[in-house]
C-alpha cells in the first residue's frame, strides 16, 4: 500500500525488444520508453480515454502495462477495460497491472502500527485521527472508484478472457520488457495475465464431446439419443439425466446403452428440475467440449463436427452455435417466425455486441442449449453453477445466463447451416403466465449484472448494428479510391496518424496502403498483425532510404501506386497534421469536375490525383518532393490541376 518515488536505478526497465509493440496506460508524468504511452493528458504519446477502448487493431499489442490507473474505474468499467486488453492482445499476450491492495489496506487497518505502515504521511496525512479515517482516505480520495485484492482481480481478469494470473513482486516479471516498469514502490498488488492461445495443431485425435441430455418427457426422448448417438464426431460421451418419475427414459436408455458404450445413464434421486438437471450432468462430463441437447430437439449428424471445428483454432471465440430450425411436435418445419438468422454466411461476432443486443430486445437470437457447443473450460468459473452470471444463479432463462458468461470472454462463431430443430409444443414450459413473469425478471436481474461487470452499457449496440467478420471473407470490392499514405517513425507516429485518419469521413470505398519510409520495426509489426483482420489495409514493401530524402518518399509512393487498385489515388503524409475533412476537401473537386487530373489543398501535404493521370506522367518524379514532382509532372502533359 506504501508509495514512494522509484529511484532512477531501480526504475530503469530491460530495454525491450525493437520490434514489440508495447502500451502504457495511464502513464502521467512516468512514460515509458518503448511503449505507446496512452492517458487523458500530460506527457502521453496519445491523449485519450481508454474507457472508450483502446486504439489498437484486434490482436496486435504484446504487452499492455498499468500502474495506479485501474483503482480509478469502476468494477464495470475495469472488466471492460480488461476485455479490451484481451481483444488488444495477440494470442499470448500479457497484460500487467500494479494497483493499490485492497488486503494490504485491511491489514493495516488492524495493525496497531497503522498510521507508519499506511504510509500516508508521506503524501501530507499526518492529520489522519484513527484506521477508520485511514481506510476510507485509501478507499476514497485520489478518484478512487474500486479496489481489487488478488482474488477479485483475477475473477474479473478470467471474466474478461485473460488468464494464468501470477502475482509478481514490485519490479519482477516473467517478460524482460516488464521488469522494474513500476514508477512507484510499496506494498500495492502487481498481478499478469495473458490472453490464452490457441493449442498446437494438429491435434493428436479428435476431441472427446461430452452431449449431456436433460431428459423429461419420454414422448421425443428416443428420437433425441438417436440424433445424438448419428453424430459424424465418434469420440463422444452422452449422458443421459433422468428427471422423470417413470421408466420409460431409464428403459430407453438401457437399451441403447447396451448398444452404444458411448450412451451413460444416470437417475437423479429427486426431480431436480431442468437448471439443476444440466448441473449434474456437467459435474460429470469429461469431454473438452460440452454440447447440450433438450429430450425432444435434434441434432443434424454434421453438428458436433462442425461445431467443434468453428471453435477448433479459434481461441479468441468462446461459444459456437448454428442456425436452428423449428419444428413441431410431429417433427414438421415450422415457419421462421422469431428464427430469423443473424447473418447469411458463417461469421464470428464479437461477444460484447452480441450481448448488448440480446440484453436490449430481451432475445435470445443464439439459440437454446441444444443450439451451442462450447469449451468446458470456459465455462469452469461459471459459479455458483453452470447457468450463472457474475455470482447469480439463474432463476430461468439459464441458458442467457450461460451465453453472457461466455460472450463476456470471447466471440460467438455463428454457422448458417442448419445443424439442429428446436421443437416447438403446446406443453412448453416456457408457455405459461408464471414462467413469463419469472422470465422477464431474470431478464432484470441479468441485465443489472452485465451492466455492473461492464458487459453491457445499458443501450443497444451503437446504429443497432453488431461486429460481424465472415469466416471465409469475400473478395475485396474494388475500391473507389486508394490512400497511399507515407509515413516514418515510431508506433505513437503512426497510431496517431491512423486516429486521425478515423476521423475522416468518405462515403465510398477505400483502400489504405501504408508506404514505409522509415516505420520503426514496432511500428511495422503492428501493422503486419493489423493488416489480416482490417479489410482494404495493406503496407507497401518498406524502403531503404534516408527519411528526409525527397527522392526515396517518391520512389516509394510510385512502387505503392503500382498495386493499388482505385481509380483515383489519395496521397498525404500520415504523420503530418491535416485539417478535418480534408479528405473529402481533396476528393469531391475530382468527382464533380471530369477535367481535373489533380486537387490538392494550400501549403498541405495531401493531393487527390486520377489514377490514369498519375500512371501516364510516370508517378511522382525524384528530387523535388512527391507533391511538386507530380504536380509538375501533371501540368507538363496539359492536366488542368488545382
Amino acid at each position: 500500500m506504501t508509495e514512494h518515488p522509484v529511484t532512477e536505478q531501480a526504475t530503469r526497465p530491460a530495454a525491450p525488444a525493437a520490434d514489440a509493440v508495447l502500451v502504457n496506460v495511464g502513464c502521467g508524468d512516468q512514460p515509458l520508453p518503448g511503449f505507446v504511452n496512452l492517458d487523458l493528458d500530460r506527457d502521453a504519446d496519445l491523449k485519450l480515454d481508454v474507457r472508450r477502448g483502446l486504439p489498437f487493431a484486434d490482436g496486435t499489442v504484446d504487452g499492455i502495462h498499468s500502474e495506479h490507473f485501474v483503482e480509478h474505474l469502476t468494477q464495470g468499467e475495469l472488466t471492460a477495460f480488461l476485455r479490451e486488453c484481451r481483444r488488444a492482445l495477440r494470442p499470448g499476450g500479457v497484460v500487467r497491472v500494479a494497483t493499490p491492495d485492497l488486503a494490504e489496506i485491511v491489514r493495516c487497518y488492524i495493525d496497531p502500527d497503522w498510521h507508519d505502515r499506511c504510509g500516508l504521511k508521506d503524501y501530507g496525512y499526518d492529520w489522519l485521527a484513527n484506521p477508520c479515517e485511514m481506510l476510507n482516505v485509501c478507499l476514497r480520495d485520489w478518484g478512487h472508484q474500486h479496489m481489487v485484492d488478488a482474488s477479485e482481480l483475477k475473477r474479473l481478469a478470467r471474466l474478461a478472457g485473460l488468464a494464468e494470473p501470477v502475482v509478481c513482486a514490485t519490479g519482477e516479471s516473467r517478460w524482460p520488457f516488464f521488469r522494474n516498469v513500476e514508477t512507484r514502490l510499496g506494498r500495492h498488488l502487481v498481478m499478469e495475465f495473458r490472453r490464452p492461445a490457441p493449442p498446437p495443431h494438429p491435434a493428436p485425435e479428435p476431441p472427446l464431446v461430452s452431449v449431456l441430455i436433460a431428459a423429461y418427457e419420454p414422448r421425443w426422448f428416443e428420437a433425441a439419443l438417436l440424433s445424438a448417438r448419428r453424430q459424424t464426431h465418434a469420440n463422444l460421451e452422452i449422458l443421459v439425466g433422468d428427471d422423470s418419475s417413470g421408466d420409460a427414459i431409464e428403459t430407453v436408455s438401457r437399451r441403447h446403452a447396451a448398444e452404444d458404450p458411448r450412451v451413460i445413464y444416470v437417475r437423479n434421486p429427486s426431480v431436480l428440475g431442468e437448471i439443476d438437471n444440466w448441473q449434474a450432468l456437467y459435474e460429470r462430463a469429461r469431454g473438452d467440449y460440452v454440447k447440450c441437447l433438450a429430450d425432444d430437439d435434434l441434432l443434424e449428424p454434421p453438428c458436433v463436427e462442425r461445431l467443434v471445428a468453428a471453435l477448433d483454432g479459434r481461441r479468441e471465440a468462446t461459444l459456437a452455435a448454428s442456425y436452428r430450425r423449428l419444428i413441431d411436435e410431429e417433427g414438421r418445419v415450422l415457419p421462421d417466425d422469431f428464427n430469423a438468422p443473424l447473418a447469411a454466411v458463417d461469421v464470428a461476432i464479437r461477444g460484447t455486441d452480441l450481448a448488448a443486443l440480446m440484453l436490449a430486445n430481451r432475445r435470445n437470437v443464439i439459440g437454446e442449449p441444444s443450439t451451442c457447443l462450447f469449451r468446458r473450460e470456459d465455462a469452469a468459473d461459471a459459479l455458483p453453477a453452470l447457468m450463472s452470471f457474475g455470482g447469480r444463479r439463474a432463476l430461468t432463462n439459464g441458458d442467457m445466463s450461460l451465453w453472457c458468461h461466455l460472450l463476456s470472454k470471447g466471440d460467438l462463431v455463428l454457422l448458417r447451416e442448419p445443424l439442429s430443430s428446436f421443437r416447438q409444443r403446446t406443453t412448453q414450459t416456457c408457455r405459461s403466465e408464471r414462467h413469463r413473469a419469472d422470465a422477464q425478471r431474470a431478464w432484470e436481474l441479468l441485465g443489472q449484472d452485465a451492466r455492473r461487470l461492464g458487459l453491457w452499457s445499458g443501450m443497444p449496440p451503437a446504429d443497432g448494428r453488431i461486429t460481424a467478420k465472415p469466416l471465409a471473407p469475400p473478395p475485396l470490392p474494388v475500391p473507389e479510391v486508394s490512400l497511399l499514405l507515407p509515413v516514418a517513425g515510431d508506433l505513437p507516429v503512426l497510431l496517431r496518424g491512423l486516429l486521425a485518419l478515423a476521423a475522416e469521413k468518405l462515403p465510398t470505398v477505400l483502400e489504405y496502403v501504408i508506404v514505409d519510409v522509415g516505420l520503426s520495426q514496432a511500428a511495422r509489426r503492428y501493422l503486419e498483425r493489423a493488416a489480416p483482420s482490417q479489410p482494404g489495409l495493406q503496407l507497401s514493401d518498406a524502403v531503404r532510404t534516408d527519411r528526409d530524402s525527397a527522392a526515396g518518399r517518391a520512389a516509394a509512393i510510385d512502387r505503392a501506386a503500382a498495386t493499388a487498385r482505385g481509380a483515383c489515388f489519395v496521397i498525404a503524409d500520415l504523420d503530418a497534421a491535416l485539417p478535418l475533412g480534408w479528405l473529402n476537401a481533396v476528393v469531391m473537386p475530382l468527382v464533380s469536375q471530369p477535367d481535373l487530373a489533380a486537387n490538392g489543398l494550400d501549403d498541405a501535404p495531401a493531393l487527390a490525383v486520377r489514377a490514369d493521370c498519375f500512371r501516364q506522367v510516370g508517378g511522382c518524379g525524384s528530387g523535388v518532393g512527391w507533391r511538386l514532382g507530380l504536380l509538375a509532372g501533371l501540368q507538363g502533359v496539359g492536366h488542368q490541376c488545382h
